[in-house]
């Protein structure tokens, strides 16, 4: 078998898929036979003759490899239900239906809601609350995508100065080259979504109606498809979320998650908010 590069196996890999979307996608097993792999029909002198190529149905588990394998940040890797319960009762006021709505989504018990909207003021515990439910859930063996909303943006505003621009990438490896729908994909798909800090990125990001588009590409897609989402929003409540990302963001968080207001004293100054 003739020597490849990695980056050419990338290329082949994209190529493959290309190939699968135009066909409709892999409905399933349409495409590999239940196998997740396909071969391409080449010459013999090809140098990816006879390699197996990931099939379009399995992408979403490379995609989250590539870019959504995004890790619970190190702040709160250790956080726990417990860990909560044991700071003092000033510091818990204002924040206890938050955890009990953190436990009532560890345990699966959230009713009609699938999943859950932290909102409040900074410090008050909503990135660490959503880390309980994180942590939990991968002991369990769900596969969790923990990302913050300014760094999707960030990502897909990439892409596109990517297109404008290819000659500033040029060095830029195949593996961290990614497309708009490989990344929207992945926070699609996800069986957990938490996406952190929802905030206004208007005030710091150079959002354009149709990035915001994206994200409510995301919300859309987990409110239709039923699937788990921990939100945290530094919205004061639905009215502010509405507020920031319009009518039809905030009212796909609303039917499908439970929206809990957080306040008290901050966890990071000591301050009350």
């Amino acid at each position: 078998m003739t020597a490849i590069t990695r980056e050419q196996v990338q290329s082949y890999q994209d190529q493959v898929w290309m190939q699968q979307e135009a066909q409709g996608g892999c409905i399933d097993g349409s495409l590999c036979g239940g196998m997740g792999s396909v071969t391409l029909d080449l010459h013999y002198t090809h140098p990816a003759f006879g390699r197996s190529f990931t099939c379009i149905c399995q992408r979403q588990q490379v995609q989250l490899k590539r870019w959504g394998a995004t890790h619970i940040p190190a702040r709160y890797q250790n956080c726990s239900l417990e860990w909560f319960d044991a700071q003092s009762l000033a510091q818990r006021q204002g924040k206890i239906d938050g955890r009990a709505w953190a436990e009532r989504m560890v345990n699966g018990e959230m009713g009609d809601k699938q999943g859950l909207a932290l909102v409040g003021t900074f410090g008050a515990g909503k990135s660490g609350l959503m880390a309980c439910i994180a942590l939990a859930w991968m002991q369990r063996g769900v596969q969790v995508l923990w990302t913050d909303a300014n760094e999707m943006i960030d990502a897909i505003l990439k892409v596109y100065e990517m297109d404008r621009h290819p000659e500033l990438f040029k060095d830029l490896p195949q593996g961290e080259r990614f497309t708009v729908s490989q990344i929207i994909e992945s926070a699609q798909r996800a069986e957990l979504l938490c996406l952190d800090d929802l905030g206004d990125v208007n005030a710091t990001k150079d959002v354009t109606d149709h990035t915001r588009s994206k994200i409510y590409d995301v919300i859309r897609y987990r409110h239709a498809n039923m699937l788990p989402t921990v939100i945290t929003s530094n919205a004061a409540n639905y009215n502010g979320l509405e507020q920031m990302w319009g009518g039809r963001i905030a009212e796909k968080i609303s039917e499908s998650c439970e929206v809990v207001v957080m306040g008290g004293i901050s966890f990071r100054t000591g301050m009350k908010r």
